[in-house]
């Protein structure tokens, strides 16, 4: 979102400032009202009443709901079976719209912790899970090796992530739905998905070829 941030800015011809938002409602909303930010680009899931206050723009991602639990502990989120209705189990929840019932319809009697921090949530000893879209997760589990990405088995629901925009402003979201599909169609969407979200900028990058190692065998000393 970040790297899209730079390069919408920069193919509009117009400085980038970013200003910090909470997530919970009605903050985001209220940003856009009140001309505090042009446009939102934090992953921010489709919704039906999020388009009654703000415009959204096309698609740019899906996402899957899933956890990001403890790497001992992800054989017993690959079922929701296993997890018998969520007894004993506590879970960190963002503060998104609609997450915390996500939670329960999927784990009833699970236990629920608001966290605004991933980084706070995933030291709680007391969490055994965090509620968070796959994609994310798998970022997070290398960064953080200790943990794993898991999407219990039952659960095959997804989420269509766009920017959203001040209400009303029918030719900007134009000129940005535009914008989505040129870098769509340009394959720099896939790109950016594969170096941020898959991983590819944190994998190890061989070495460069060179006649001096490759052909003649040198090796420094």
């Amino acid at each position: 979102d970040i790297e899209a941030a730079h390069r919408l800015a920069s193919q509009l011809g117009v400085a980038l400032e970013f200003v910090p938002v909470q997530r919970e409602t009605p903050e985001p909303s209220e940003a856009l009202l009140e001309g505090r930010v042009d446009i939102l680009m934090s992953g921010f899931t489709a919704t039906v009443s999020r388009a009654e206050r703000m415009e959204l723009s096309h698609p740019y991602s899906n996402e899957h709901l899933g956890f990001l639990v403890r790497d001992f502990d992800r054989s017993r989120f690959a079922t929701l079976a296993a997890l018998n209705g969520g007894e004993d189990v506590v879970v960190g929840v963002p503060p998104v719209e609609g997450a915390a019932e996500a939670v329960k319809a999927m784990l009833p009697q699970a236990t629920t912790r608001p966290y605004l921090s991933i980084e706070e949530i995933i030291r709680d000893p007391e969490v055994d899970a965090v509620f968070i879209t796959l994609e994310r997760a798998y970022y997070l589990s290398r960064i953080h090796p200790e943990f794993a990405a898991v999407r219990p088995r039952e659960v095959q629901t997804a989420t269509i992530v766009v920017y959203a925009l001040p209400f009303g402003e029918l030719d900007f979201r134009n000129l940005v739905d535009l914008w989505i599909e040129t870098r769509r169609t340009s394959g720099e969407a896939d790109e950016a998905y594969e170096y941020w979200v898959r991983g590819k900028a944190l994998a190890t990058r061989p070495p460069r070829w060179s006649i001096l190692h490759n052909v003649l065998g040198w090796r420094s000393r």
